[in-house]
């Protein structure tokens, strides 16, 4: 139908193609199946009654396809929203992985560090007290020697 062709440069969720011709009743039964069956909105109507057949017209139809297509398209944004924002709470996540595993390594040279540290201050610390505990074997030793 060229009709509908002229029709396909629209949207065919917010067009209403209207054919009129000049008498009642004037199409054919292949006119009417094909405005029946068409993807587009088609009123078929006359001259005399095409006042009161668009007021009549099923547009409340037109709502409904036209509300159910931004429907879907929402529902594709936030799909895509979702996937979007889950790509990026992962990247977050494996860069707060990666930031804690350096802290994590940082603690553990600093705890490393600190444990030498501390273990060399208390070899030093022992290494002096047997020094003593060494010269005061040797005092003792040498008057041991000295009074006997």
């Amino acid at each position: 139908m060229a009709f509908e062709g002229a029709l396909s440069r629209y949207p065919k969720n917010t067009t209403l193609g209207i054919y009129v011709v000049s008498k009642q009743d004037g199409y054919s039964s292949h006119a009417k199946h094909r405005a029946n069956s068409s993807p587009y909105h088609i009123l078929l109507t006359n001259f005399d009654d095409m006042r009161k057949d668009i007021h009549l017209f099923e547009f409340q139809k037109m709502k409904i396809e036209f509300i159910e297509d931004k429907l879907t398209r929402l529902e594709e944004c936030v799909v895509a929203l979702e996937k979007k924002m889950g790509e990026k709470l992962e990247e977050k996540m494996v860069e707060m992985v990666r930031k804690w595993d350096e802290m994590e390594q940082n603690i553990i040279r600093t705890i490393e560090t600190k444990c030498d540290e501390m273990g060399k201050k208390i070899i030093k610390t022992i290494e002096r007290k047997i020094n003593i505990i060494i010269l005061l074997l040797i005092i003792i030793i040498i008057k041991i020697f000295y009074i006997s």
